[in-house]
């Protein structure tokens, strides 16, 4: 993993967009979509697990980075006909130098950019 600075962002491979950059998978964490789950601990210990570091001690708030009401009424809200309806898909956005990923059947993903010595 690339050198992080004490708020948590990147020493010199930071992405701007996902096109610019190869992603490592480093954590993959298991959740059941047809259960009550609190996606936001989820996400928050797979990255903490990937920083290798308490999840009281990432500081920067995934509040402020991502919707989750939004990714909640996604995937896990929706009902058709008064049936429970899960969504397949993903949903990808950038945490602390990390790509998360959210997969509709379960999935949280957190991969980190893989550095290539850029021409100068």
């Amino acid at each position: 993993m690339a050198e992080k600075n004490t708020d948590g962002s990147d020493n010199g491979c930071q992405p701007t967009l996902d096109n610019e950059v190869e992603w490592q998978a480093i954590v993959h964490r298991s959740f059941e979509p047809e259960e009550d789950v609190d996606i936001v601990m989820e996400i928050v210990e797979a990255v903490a697990a990937a920083e290798g570091v308490e999840t009281t001690s990432l500081g920067t708030s995934l509040f402020s980075v991502v919707n989750i009401t939004a990714i909640r009424a996604v995937f896990f809200d929706q009902t058709v006909l008064g049936q429970q309806r899960y969504c397949t898909g993903q949903i990808h956005f950038q945490y602390r130098g990390f790509r998360v990923t959210i997969s509709g059947d379960g999935l949280v993903t957190v991969a980190e950019p893989v550095c290539r010595d850029r021409p100068r």
